[in-house]
């Protein structure tokens, strides 16, 4: 499934969402949130990999969005992980903790094994 800036593909339980785009910023975010928000709201949606690889930077208002995806998620009882950043997004989420309530994994593979 692809829509406007996201690619997802499900991987058994798993739906694995990619950006497609390599700047998480400016008006982007506000999008994408409907979209990520479309896809946690599907009822057979319980674990979402998120996979920033391609992605280059992100606003802070992004950050925002993430956590706020990840609430959603623990309410209906998934969970959400997040896979293939740079090191530069990396610190990002680990100086400002948020690796402290969302699990990094480095691939896709491990996230999708961590998922199991």
């Amino acid at each position: 499934m692809r829509s406007g800036h996201l690619q997802v593909t499900r991987t058994e339980d798993v739906l694995v969402v990619r950006f497609l785009d390599r700047k998480l910023a400016g008006d982007l975010p506000d999008r994408l949130e409907e979209e990520l928000y479309g896809v946690a709201d599907q009822e057979d949606c319980k674990r979402i990999l998120l996979s920033f690889a391609g992605v280059q930077f992100l606003a802070s208002d992004m950050l925002d969005k993430v956590v706020q995806l990840n609430k959603k998620m623990k309410q209906k009882g998934g969970r959400l992980m997040l896979c293939e950043m740079c090191p530069y997004l990396r610190e990002i989420f680990v100086t400002t903790k948020l690796d402290s309530i969302i699990d990094l994994t480095n691939t896709e593979s491990e996230g999708l094994a961590a998922c199991a």
